[in-house]
């Protein structure tokens, strides 16, 4: 892929962005790693963070256009979609370690220490731009997915009363409204990850 396909990739919507990335390599001050796992949190769906709790101070960079690096509470996490205040995104869950750095990439906090200190990663790199520090690379690796599955365990029950809590306090949002209890389980039920099965060289 070129460097303006790579682009095009994170206008794409997070369910389609997420497996696209699989086997792309994340580079970044001199470290390397392959992305081996992933996960789509889409527009809508309650368990994104900037759905379940709105745009908060934390979390605002998730309602950027897609390309923009967001991290959150220690996991590191790429924008998708093609337009702004429709907050989606792709968690980056598990990588193979392509540098000399033995620390381990796998779950999304490990993952992220792996690239460095997790506060000061985040001063400095959440809102920016991916390509400036954090650079996505294919170099030609051609892999193989797993039939995608289910996000990890959520507290649904939890979700459920978050969003009726927002509702009630946002009244005037009327796409939050529209997100029901039934949403909630469909969207739990959705198969939003996705890991890598086999990969070889084009």
């Amino acid at each position: 892929m070129t460097n303006e396909e790579i682009e095009q990739l994170f206008e794409k919507d997070s369910l389609d962005a997420a497996p696209a990335l699989i086997g792309k390599i994340i580079s970044y001050d001199g470290r390397k790693i392959r992305i081996t796992e992933t996960e789509a949190y889409g527009d809508n769906d309650p368990f994104c963070y900037g759905v379940r709790y709105g745009k908060t101070v934390k979390n605002s960079v998730s309602f950027r256009k897609g390309g923009f690096v967001f991290i959150y509470c220690g996991m590191l996490m790429f924008t998708t979609g093609k337009e702004d205040n429709h907050p989606q995104n792709v968690l980056i869950r598990k990588a193979e370690v392509l540098d000399d750095v033995k620390a381990p990439c796998n779950g999304p906090c490990n993952l992220l220490k792996h690239l460095g200190e997790p506060k000061a990663l985040r001063e400095k790199l959440n809102g920016e731009r991916i390509g400036v520090n954090v650079k996505i690379i294919d170099d030609g690796m051609k892999c193989e997915n797993k039939d995608p599955v289910k996000r990890g365990w959520f507290n649904v029950e939890k979700t459920k009363e978050d969003i009726e809590k927002r509702k009630k306090k946002h009244q005037e949002d009327l796409t939050l409204q529209k997100i029901t209890s039934s949403e909630v389980e469909r969207f739990a039920d959705i198969k939003w990850r996705f890991t890598m099965k086999n990969k070889k060289r084009s």
